[in-house]
């Protein structure tokens, strides 16, 4: 069965899609810690990022740079901090989160309306259009 994350990915669940690479994927958090906060998943449904054979591995590891880089220009933040926890869905993916200090990844959740979101998807779309 389809995780949640294939699900965002083909459109059976609505998400705020920011890339697809045709081996990965990029959306944005809808429990984000800070606006901005965006998951990247591979198609392959691999419960454990380091369960992931080397090649995909490192491919995903050069997909995630790419998304970092767009997203620090996008937010304007000084650093895309990285998680990889990976305990609420079976489904490899790294968390990318844009920060200006430690704090903002301790402080919980903050809210986000869907039209920031759909903005911040336009954002994102133009910004690496245009790089």
């Amino acid at each position: 069965m389809a995780t949640i994350f294939t699900k965002i990915r083909t459109g059976e669940i609505p998400g705020y899609i920011l890339d697809d690479s045709g081996e990965f994927f990029a959306f944005l958090d809808i429990n984000p810690r800070q606006p901005g906060h965006t998951l990247v998943v591979p198609y392959l449904e691999e419960d454990y990022v380091f369960d992931l054979d080397t090649d995909t591995y490192s491919r995903l590891w050069e997909y995630v740079r790419e998304v970092a880089d767009v997203l620090k220009n996008v937010t304007g933040k000084t650093k895309i901090a990285v998680v990889v926890e990976g305990m609420q869905v079976p489904h490899a993916h790294v968390h990318l989160i844009p920060i200006d200090s430690e704090g903002q990844l301790k402080d919980g959740f903050v809210e986000v309306s869907s039209e920031d979101m759909e903005k911040f998807v336009n954002d994102y779309q133009n910004m690496k259009n245009n790089s």
